[in-house]
This record gives C-alpha cells, sequence and structure tokens, in this order.
C-alpha cells in the first residue's frame, strides 16, 4: 500500500434508513437520533436504495405503533405466545420463515419442495395474462389494482406448493412487500420466485451449497452464504416494461 492511499477514507459506519417512523411525543427524541448524520457512514447516494411502495411504509409504521404497546414481562403480566407446527411433511421440514409482518409463512423440504402458507386475512393472488394488460401511466401503487385476476372469494388459494430445487431447501426469504420469494438450497441454486406467477424468474447458481440467504429490507439486494465459506452480494431489478 502506498503513503496516499494511507490517506483515504475508510467507511464503516452505517447508513440511516430513510423512512422514519412518526410515533408518539416521547419518541422525539429517539427520531432525532435517527435523523442524525453518521459522518462514518458512506453517502446515502453511493448505493442506489430501491424505491418502497407506500403500502409497505404504512405496515412498518402500523408495526411500529404497535411496538410502543409493549409492557414489561412479569408474572402478573405473561406473555401470549402462538405457536405453528407443521404437520404431515412426508419430505421432511428443513427451514421455516414467516414474512416481516407475520402474513405468510414458508417451508422448506428435503424433497426440493416449498409450501406457502396465508396466515391473516391474505390470500394469494394471480396476475393477469399479458395480453390483458393495459400500458398506463399510473403511480405503482394505483397500477397494482389493475392488474390481478378477479378470484371469488371460495376459489382464492391460502396455501400454494412450488416445486423449487432437486435437493433440500435450506433457506427462505420474502421481499418486504411479499410478492417475491427468494429459496436457496443444497443444489448450489438460489431462486427468485414470483408469486404471482407461480414461476422462479432467475436462477443464481453458486459454486457451492447455499445455507443461508437474507433480503435487504429494502428488498432488491441480497446476501447467500455458501458451504465454501464466502458471502455473495447480489441484486436484481423487476422492471414493469
Amino acid at each position: 500500500m502506498v503513503f496516499l492511499d494511507k490517506k483515504q477514507k475508510v467507511f464503516y459506519g452505517v447508513t440511516r434508513d430513510d423512512i422514519v417512523i412518526v410515533g408518539d411525543k416521547k419518541k422525539k427524541k429517539d427520531l432525532k437520533d435517527v435523523k442524525k448524520k453518521d459522518l462514518n457512514a458512506p453517502p446515502p447516494d453511493r448505493i442506489p436504495l430501491p424505491y418502497i411502495s407506500d403500502a409497505t411504509i404504512e405496515e412498518r409504521r402500523a408495526a411500529y405503533r404497535e411496538s410502543v404497546k409493549k409492557g414489561r414481562i412479569t408474572a402478573d403480566n405473561a406473555p401470549s405466545v402462538c405457536i405453528y407446527n407443521a404437520l404431515n411433511t412426508n419430505g421432511g421440514l428443513s427451514c421455516a420463515t414467516i414474512s416481516e409482518t407475520s402474513a405468510m409463512m414458508a417451508l422448506g423440504l428435503n424433497d426440493g419442495r416449498v409450501i406457502l402458507q396465508c396466515l391473516s386475512q391474505e390470500y394469494f393472488k394471480i396476475l393477469k395474462p399479458s395480453s390483458q394488460l393495459n400500458v398506463n401511466e399510473q403511480d405503482a401503487d394505483d397500477f397494482d389494482a389493475d392488474i390481478y385476476e378477479s378470484i371469488p372469494a371460495e376459489k382464492r388459494e391460502k396455501k400454494i406448493t412450488l416445486y423449487a430445487h432437486s435437493s433440500a431447501v435450506t433457506s427462505t426469504s420474502f421481499s418486504p412487500d411479499r410478492r417475491v420469494l427468494l429459496t436457496a438450497s443444497l443444489d448450489r441454486n438460489v431462486r427468485l420466485w414470483c408469486l404471482e406467477m407461480r414461476r422462479d424468474l432467475v436462477v443464481y447458481r453458486h459454486p457451492s451449497a447455499v445455507h443461508q440467504m437474507k433480503f435487504c429490507n429494502r428488498g432488491l439486494y441480497f446476501a447467500t452464504s455458501c458451504l465454501d465459506q464466502t458471502v455473495n452480494c447480489l441484486g436484481f431489478r423487476l422492471s414493469s416494461k
């Protein structure tokens, strides 16, 4: 390393999240700390930050308001616990993931299947065929209402199965808006699924088995860890064109 290289600033801080949650008056001090810029963090525009829909932001605000109601656990104030059991998994359960809002659950099996289950009032929507989609200039949040099939209540699916891999599924991860799912496997592949199309869009091949994987809290980027002791950071972009 030459002498001039030593003068370059090394960033080791964390970029502040630009999603500021508005709480009650008692949290004003915490909000000011969130807005403060970390002088040791890289510039906010160094890495392109993906767009987050208004619906996702509102979900996180609702979760924050709910978290404010948390209380101390004591003998007189016992917690409520919700336990999910996976029964009759003939292929053997290898991993399980619950989405950020606890609206969906993904179960990875040893035979390569992934079972998705809705845990709330939501259901798995289906995109209209391309021949029925009209090009318009609406905002992203308004555009979503016109791209889904109209499904009667009795036919709405709350459970679907994806035949994902040729070996055991080791990890699954939902995107923040729960429209995209990532699955990793011992077959050295990571697949990116569009849940509204019921199909995989991209296959990311790795040199060794993938043991763990995680979406960024904004989507777009995700990280994988492999058997060969490597960690990979990857990204994707879904275009509406």
